[in-house]
């Protein structure tokens, strides 16, 4: 039986700091709350037989994942690649940082999907994104490829709660109204600057209440309006909302 690595104390933050595995370490199946990521000497080998993975920081290592089925509070972003065909057996990604790999092909259908993180994932396209759940909550996406249709018909019908969509430059207001639901979603401030002169834009936008992503900050979108009124059209926004 492989090691099984544990702190019993909770998940909040990592409680086991790992050091430098020995040229003898077993291969590990369960991991929980541990930091690996002062470890220089990890191997893909030790970390091949993964079948559950909880409230970790992988080191830099390039994976060779086979029997991985559940990973939860895990931070990927140093790990230098993570094979796709992990996803075939995954049912789960909860709180979950993906490193910089190419997630073409991938599906996620199936899977339970909240907070994870894909912003460094690359080729995500509307491919992808269509077989992620109707719902997803927490999650911060990268800047996706929705091809020529724009991505209203991709966005119907599902529902997002505090998601990150300020990396995506498609992303527009009519992508936003074919949502079931948007609820506290952060938006990149390029989207306010291509309806600064709209006024029945910033009023539906104001609707919909998303925080705006600036270069220094994360505003509700009144309160960055009435800190950045550069058109006349947003000064009026915020003197009628005063």
């Amino acid at each position: 039986m492989a090691k099984i690595w544990e702190c019993k104390d909770g998940y909040a933050e990592p409680k086991y700091v790992a050091s430098n595995f020995s040229a003898h370490e077993q291969q590990m199946e369960i991991v929980r709350d541990v930091d690996f990521s002062g470890v220089t000497s990890a191997t893909a080998e030790i970390f091949r037989d993964l079948i559950i993975v909880e409230n970790c920081i992988l080191p830099k290592v390039s994976l060779r994942l086979s029997n991985l089925h559940a990973i939860c509070r895990t931070d990927f972003r140093r790990v230098t690649d993570f094979p796709i065909s992990a996803f075939k057996k995954i049912h789960s990604l909860r709180w979950v940082s993906l490193p910089a790999i190419n997630i073409s092909g991938v599906s996620f259908s199936g899977l339970e999907v909240m907070e994870t993180n894909f912003s460094h994932c690359m080729n995500f396209t509307w491919r992808e994104f269509v077989t992620l759940p109707k719902q997803c909550a927490a999650c911060t996406f990268p800047n996706i490829d929705f091809g020529g249709s724009g991505g209203v018909g991709h966005m119907r019908g599902r529902s997002f709660a505090d998601c990150d969509f300020s990396r995506m430059t498609l992303l527009n207001l009519e992508m936003l109204d074919a949502c079931e639901g948007v609820y506290s979603c952060v938006i990149g401030e390029d989207m306010v600057r291509r309806y600064a002169n709209d006024m029945r834009a910033m009023r539906r936008l104001l609707e919909i209440k998303p925080l705006i992503k600036s270069r220094n900050s994360i505003l509700p979108i009144l309160r960055y309006i009435q800190q950045y009124p550069f058109t006349s059209t947003l000064k009026k926004v915020s003197l009628c909302y005063v």
